[in-house]
C-alpha cells in the first residue's frame, strides 16, 4: 500500500487528477488524499506520503509564488514524499519550479499541453508497479554514523571514544567499519564510524552511501578537522555548517564574440532546522568547549575554542591564490570555512534510497585557507571535532532541542 497526496487550489482539476488516478487499475494499492492548499498546511508531522502531486492552479504571479512556496514546504517539511509530481500549467510556473526546487521535484508536466493525462497516468503507473520496499530497506537501523575523511588523526580521534567500538567487515565491501554503542541520555544508541579511502568529495559521497545502505542510520554525521577564514574563525575552534555549497559548480556561457566561459553556480545544501536550533542554543551556553579543551594533554591553541554556526565551502581546488579565495567568497559572503567532504556528504543524505538519514557536520578548524604561512593544529582540531560530535550525540540527539 502505498500513499498518495494531491493538493491542488482548484477543485475541479483536483478531482481530475483523483480520477485519473482511481481509474488506473494499480491503484488498488494505493490510499488517495486529495487537500486544498489550507488542508495541505494543517497537515500533521505524523502523516507521510510516497507520492506528491501538486497541480499549481492559480494564474496570477503573487498566488503561484506562494504556491511554490507550499510546495516546498510539503516536500522539505509537512508531507516528505520520496518522489513528487509538479502539474505547471506555464512556462512562467515551470521557471518558478526549477529555480529553486529542480532537484526536489522528480517530475515536472506542463498541464496546459495536449497529453498531459497520459503523462501523468504513465509515471504515477510506474511508481504503482514498482516493487513494495523489502522491510530491511523501509526502516532506521543504527542510530549514528559518522564519515571522515582521513583515517589519521580524524577516525582515530573518533575511535579514541569509549563507545565500546568493534571492527566489522561487510559483504562485497572492503572497508573496514566501526561498529559500536553507547548509553545516552535518551537511551542505548547504536553508532558506526568509517574512514573515506583518500580526500575529496568522490570518496566520501561513497563511503556515505554505503554506510547508509549497509547500517541504514537514522543520523550522518562529517567530522573531522577544516580549513577556517582567518579573522572569522580561530585555531581549534568548533565548526557547525549550516549549509554547504560546491564551489566548483558552474555553468558554461558562450559571449558574443564566441568565446566560452565558465560562471560560478553553487548549490547549496541546508542543515535541518531543528539541528541547527539545538547546536544555537549550545553556542549560547558554551557547553561542552571549555571541558573538552581542558582533555587535550598537548599544545593546544592559545585562545579559549568558540561554536561557529555558518556556511561551509566545498570543492576539490586547492586554495593556491587571492583570486581563488576571493571568487568563493563571492559565492557566499557569509562562508566561514573550507571542507572538500561536507557536500558531498550532504548529498549523498539528502539523494540516498529511503529511509534518508538526517545528515550534520562537526569540524574543528585546523589552519587557515589563505596563503600565509600559518601554523596548524591537525591533531588537536581533530581530537576536538571527535568529542564535541560526542558529546552532542550522547546529551543533546533526543532532546527537546533536537527532535529524534
Amino acid at each position: 500500500m502505498i500513499n498518495v497526496l494531491i493538493v491542488s487550489a482548484n477543485p475541479a482539476g483536483l478531482s481530475e487528477v483523483a480520477d485519473l488516478l482511481s481509474a488506473l487499475p494499480e491503484t488498488s494499492r494505493a490510499k488517495i488524499v486529495t487537500a486544498a492548499p489550507e488542508a495541505a498546511r494543517a497537515l500533521g508531522p505524523d502523516q507521510e506520503f510516497d507520492l506528491l502531486i501538486y497541480r499549481f492552479a492559480a494564474p496570477a504571479q503573487d498566488n503561484s509564488v506562494s504556491e511554490r512556496q507550499l510546495l516546498a514546504r510539503l516536500i522539505l517539511g509537512k508531507a516528505k514524499p520520496p518522489r513528487t509530481i509538479a502539474l505547471a500549467f506555464s512556462a512562467q510556473i515551470l521557471g518558478l519550479i526549477e529555480h529553486d526546487l529542480a532537484e526536489k521535484v522528480w517530475w515536472i508536466i506542463r498541464s496546459d499541453r495536449e497529453g498531459w493525462q497520459g503523462r501523468l497516468s504513465e509515471k504515477v503507473q510506474l511508481i504503482l508497479k514498482a516493487p513494495p520496499h523489502v522491510s530491511e530497506t523501509s526502516s532506521y537501523d543504527y542510530d549514528v554514523a559518522c564519515v571522515t575523511a582521513l583515517r589519521i588523526p580524524e577516525l582515530q580521534a573518533v575511535a579514541e571514544i569509549d563507545w565500546n567500538w568493534q571492527g566489522q567487515l561487510t559483504s562485497g565491501d572492503d572497508t573496514e567499519y566501526l561498529v559500536g554503542h553507547v548509553n545516552s541520555s535518551h537511551g542505548r544508541l547504536r553508532v558506526v564510524a568509517a574512514a573515506a579511502p583518500r580526500m575529496g568529495s568522490a570518496a566520501t559521497s561513497v563511503l556515505a552511501m554505503k554506510i547508509i545502505q549497509h547500517f541504514r542510520p537514522r543520523y550522518l554525521a562529517a567530522v573531522g578537522i577544516a580549513s577556517g577564514l582567518r579573522g572569522q574563525t580561530g585555531l581549534g575552534d568548533i565548526l557547525i555548517a549550516t549549509e554547504a555549497f560546491d564551489f566548483n559548480a558552474a555553468r558554461l556561457r558562450r559571449q558574443k564574440d564566441g568565446d566560452d566561459y565558465f560562471v560560478s553556480d553553487p548549490h547549496g545544501i541546508a542543515l535541518d532546522a531543528s539541528l541547527q536550533r539545538g547546536f544555537c542554543t549550545l553556542k549560547e551556553t558554551r557547553k561542552h568547549l571549555d571541558e573538552i579543551r581542558e582533555r587535550w594533554p598537548d599544545r593546544k591553541p592559545d585562545a579559549a575554542a568558540q561554536l561557529h554556526l555558518g556556511p561551509v565551502a566545498s570543492g576539490t581546488a586547492v586554495i593556491g591564490s587571492v583570486e581563488l579565495l576571493d571568487r568563493i567568497k563571492r559565492q557566499n559572503r557569509q562562508v566561514l570555512a573550507l571542507d572538500p567532504d561536507t557536500y558531498a556528504l550532504f548529498h549523498a543524505a539528502q539523494n540516498c534510497t529511503p529511509p534518508c538519514p538526517r545528515f550534520f557536520s562537526v569540524k574543528g578548524i585546523c589552519d587557515f585557507a589563505d596563503l600565509r604561512k600559518n601554523e596548524g593544529f591537525h591533531a588537536y582540531a581533530a581530537f576536538a571535532a571527535a568529542e564535541y560530535f560526542a558529546r552532542f550525540v550522547q546529551h543533546e540527539l533526543g532532546s527537546d532541542r533536537v527532535l529524534g
